[in-house]
């Protein structure tokens, strides 16, 4: 799946989640692949996220305690 894709996917679903709020990379990858196989794309979705941190779109949480990652839109 290209990468533009799933950062615009990112993007959609950051802006609906509202400011503050976060999304999981199992979101991003369901909302783009629907059905059983959605986590097919978890490692695409997680080079998405790494590539829009570095340059400074998003920043990228690890929850210890729920042991996932979580996306939140850097504030502007």
């Amino acid at each position: 799946m290209a990468p533009d894709l799933i950062q615009e996917t990112i993007v959609r679903l950051l802006n609906a989640a509202g400011f503050g709020h976060s999304i999981s990379p199992t979101e991003v990858a369901q909302e783009l692949k629907p059905g059983n196989e959605w986590n097919t794309l978890m490692p695409a979705v997680r080079r998405a996220a790494v590539g829009m941190a570095l340059e400074g779109r998003l920043v990228i949480y690890d929850s210890i305690d729920e042991a996932q990652s979580v996306y939140e839109e850097m504030a502007a």
